[in-house]
């Protein structure tokens, strides 16, 4: 009896330390995801997909901070005081509070959909991130934006842009805008947001100035998109989109990535920091794979022709 309980024993003992072994190689990845809309859902869809085809044994753990900061926060410091190897943040809220939690710690961080990563100050430069940092950059190509007004609606002299000014991204984007604009001989007309809630009255004020609206990468308007269209829709006044998914919900137009691929594409980021590669040595990378989306109901409703080449949204 004696010999079969060590016997037990020894035969536990050699499972526990087979575990152990096994735990021992797992990769544990955070993703924190700052806020959800129908975007930023397809971007976390991508990196979970891409991460699925890393051949490593990765324990992922996706936290929704629903666009809270201190949120965020207490997110990122569990990522730390849990010791992940790795953290996924998505958007610049989620940046922000990844690195002021890894500040001083050794825990690299991959950031996706941020705009203006130095101007957040989470990177030194894109060349040399030098804050165990690396990334995929998003920054709106505004000039594309203003090309597609030029070209689609002529008569157009005055674009307007809501926006929330929290958010650095699109302070940053809109500073190139109102720059850029001046090339065009176009008037910018603003009107800054706090929450989705403030959409409705932002709305009823600018669209009475203007003869087409701009997106930004702005989180609040994507969040509350449909309240945009359909003020828009009130007014005649067509929008101009930001990412596809936009157009999708009743702008007329976009020319960017899709928001999927921007996900996807931080898996060999992901890949080589996990298998021990620096992230100071990997540098940021703009998403520059670019289609143009144009809305089939928007375009018959403003008289556009549909551009040769374009994506249609039915």
């Amino acid at each position: 009896m004696k010999k079969m309980f060590f016997l037990v024993l020894v035969l536990l003992n050699i499972f526990f330390l087979a575990a152990c072994k096994n735990n021992s190689n797992k990769k544990k990845v955070g993703i924190l995801q700052f806020v959800s809309h129908e975007s930023i859902d397809k971007i976390v869809n991508g990196i979970q997909d891409g991460l699925k085809e890393i051949d490593m044994d990765l324990d992922v753990d996706l936290k929704n901070a629903n666009g809270d900061n201190l949120t965020a926060l207490n997110i990122a410091q569990k990522f730390v005081s849990n010791e992940y190897d790795l953290i996924i943040a998505v958007t610049t809220g989620g940046a922000q509070a990844v690195f002021n939690a890894t500040r001083n710690k050794n825990i690299p961080m991959v950031f996706v959909g941020v705009s203006d990563p130095i101007g957040a100050g989470i990177i030194k430069s894109k060349e040399n991130p030098e804050t165990n940092v690396t990334g995929i950059s998003d920054f709106l190509d505004v000039e594309a934006e203003l090309d597609l007004v030029k070209n689609l609606l002529p008569d157009a002299k005055k674009i307007g842009v809501i926006y929330n000014a929290s958010e650095i991204n699109s302070c940053n984007e809109l500073e190139l805008l109102k720059l850029k604009a001046k090339d065009f001989d176009y008037e910018v007309e603003t009107n800054t947001i706090s929450s989705t809630m403030d959409i409705n009255l932002a709305m009823d004020n600018i669209l009475e100035k203007v003869d087409v609206m701009i997106n930004l990468f702005d989180n609040t308007v994507m969040s509350g998109l449909d309240i945009e269209i359909k003020k828009s829709d009130e007014k005649n006044i067509p929008v101009i989109g930001a990412v596809r998914e936009q157009v999708e919900k009743g702008a007329l137009v976009s020319n960017s990535f899709e928001q999927y691929d921007l996900g996807y594409e931080s898996k060999d980021m992901v890949k080589k920091i996990l298998e021990g590669e620096s992230a100071n040595n990997i540098k940021v990378k703009n998403c520059e794979t670019k289609k143009l989306f144009i809305n089939k109901d928007k375009a018959e409703k403003f008289k556009i022709k549909i551009p040769e080449g374009a994506n249609l949204i039915e």
